[in-house]
């Protein structure tokens, strides 16, 4: 018993370092290759994050109205960020950076709150309409919903649903369960927008915007398919080109500075990615160490 113990033990000391490093990797790419020592982050300066277009007012649960969207909503945990993507961006010969913050996909831009995005599609006629069945996801941090695991089983909360119930209930209650998501279509075209959203701790900003249509979709394999199919991808093309200009990182990628953490989009067929994947990194580090500083622990006196 006493080995197994020692195990567990080390086993929980990895897990927690591993968790650390991945972290202070995403702060170190995130502020940048000429960053001070390791811990050496200056955080205090919000202009980068300021939403472009900031709301009067927040959005509450009741302002979704007739959608009663909550009552039918997905409530999922943030998940882990890939530092694969965490490369340096090579800006093509003579090209000069492109202002990748004023980019917008249907009027979306990087950095506008969650509120804005989601008054404007709801109260105004536009070309896309939210999804039908759950347009809004919610979500907890992960680091969070540790926390409040933790908090309910010590009020002896055990059963899956009644857990599930209980986290959901603080973090509605507490400001941590965000809309994370808002999904919009346009079923004419068959066109959909995927935005995604910062949690509260960064003030619920975009920090991406996936667009998706079925240019690159052909229903078969016959000549004539393929020759329908090039040309469809060359209407789309021009179109991206004449509205965000020719790239200038490779052929697919609009950057604003040599590091993948600062805005930029990527082109692909019939998809573009507008993304603030520094934005994102920063909401992360957040609350993992909010979520740290707050754990419900015992109060152990020694």
């Amino acid at each position: 018993m006493k080995e197994l113990k020692n195990i567990l033990s080390k086993s929980i000391k990895v897990k927690s370092l591993v968790h650390f490093f991945t972290l202070s990797l995403i702060l170190l790419f995130a502020h940048g290759a000429n960053a001070d020592p390791f811990f050496d982050f200056d955080w205090d300066e919000p202009a980068a994050f300021t939403p472009i277009a900031a709301s009067p007012a927040p959005i509450s649960f009741e302002d979704f109205g007739n959608h009663n969207l909550f009552a039918d909503e997905i409530i999922q945990t943030t998940g882990d960020i890939d530092l694969l993507v965490a490369a340096t961006a090579n800006l093509n010969p003579g090209m000069p950076m492109a202002d990748v913050m004023s980019f917008d996909i249907a009027g979306i831009m990087l950095g506008q709150d969650f509120a804005t995005v989601y008054r404007t599609f709801r109260d105004t006629p536009q070309l896309y309409q939210f999804r039908a069945r759950n347009p809004v996801v919610f979500s907890i941090s992960r680091d969070w919903k540790v926390n409040l695991d933790y908090e309910c089983r010590r009020n002896r909360v055990f059963a899956p649903m009644a857990l599930s119930n209980c986290i959901n209930a603080i973090a509605r209650e507490r400001g941590l369960l965000y809309a994370a998501q808002l999904h919009l279509e346009r079923p004419a075209t068959g066109e959909t927008i995927t935005v995604h959203f910062t949690s509260n701790a960064t003030g619920n900003v975009v920090w991406r915007v996936i667009y998706e249509n079925d240019v690159d979709n052909i229903p078969g394999d016959a000549e004539i398919f393929h020759w329908q199919r090039e040309s469809r991808v060359f209407v789309w093309w021009n179109a991206v080109v004449e509205k965000f200009g020719m790239p200038n990182s490779g052929n697919d990628r609009w950057i604003s500075s040599s590091s993948t953490f600062e805005p930029m989009m990527t082109v692909f067929y019939g998809r573009l990615d507008l993304t603030d994947l520094g934005l994102n990194a920063y909401d992360v580090s957040l609350n993992f160490q909010s979520a740290r500083d707050n754990f419900p622990a015992l109060p152990y006196f020694f």
